[in-house]
């Protein structure tokens, strides 16, 4: 797996608990075993960075999780980052993505 052009949009609500569930697969689209291994998104200088929960590690389940805590505080506009993977001490920038905050 490596970073391709394909580019994921995440829209967050300011104010608004948030969850992101995804599955990472393969080009076959089977799922892949992230036993062991530390999933997150990565936006350049920005707090909104997170950890993925792994939710189903043989079949690639995870998710990440704003609350409202969080999402109150992020000023409204899009950011642009990775979802990376890093497992033994090696990281992998597997997708990119962009995340909107918007203030409805």
């Amino acid at each position: 797996m490596s970073l391709n052009s394909i580019r994921t949009v995440l829209c967050l609500t300011k104010g608004d608990d948030q969850v992101f569930s995804m599955r990472l697969t393969n080009d076959a689209g089977l799922p892949v075993d992230v036993t062991g291994s530390t999933l997150l998104l990565d936006f350049k200088n920005d707090t909104r960075d997170r950890t993925a929960t792994i939710t189903d590690a043989v079949n690639g389940e995870f998710e990440f999780r704003y609350d409202s805590v969080d999402t109150e505080q992020m000023t409204p506009g899009t950011v642009y980052g990775v979802l990376a993977r890093i497992i033994g001490g090696e990281r992998t920038s597997l997708l990119r993505v962009t995340l909107r905050v918007e203030d409805i």
